[in-house]
């Protein structure tokens, strides 16, 4: 029994191209290329939503010493984070 789906996608030739010569030259099928870069494309996403979520917390900090800031925002914020 297959566990894998067939994904159809439209590239431009020299995108293509350019993918192709990269699996080469680092002994990769197409299929493992593109799942390090699906990969790599939600570890950015986890630190942009960690970033903002840093921000907003720093935003809301602005002009409070930080042993008032309550320790369950801290801890929620950290668990978010994570």
């Amino acid at each position: 029994m297959r566990i894998t789906k067939t994904l159809s996608i439209s590239l431009p030739p020299k995108q293509l191209q350019q993918m192709e010569r990269t699996a080469k030259k680092e002994n990769r099928t197409m299929s493992e290329l593109v799942h390090e870069l699906y990969r790599r494309y939600m570890a950015d996403e986890a630190r942009r939503e960690f970033a903002s979520s840093l921000e907003e917390s720093r935003a809301e900090a602005t002009g409070k010493p930080a042993n008032t800031l309550p320790l369950l925002q801290i801890d929620t914020e950290i668990g978010a984070a994570r």
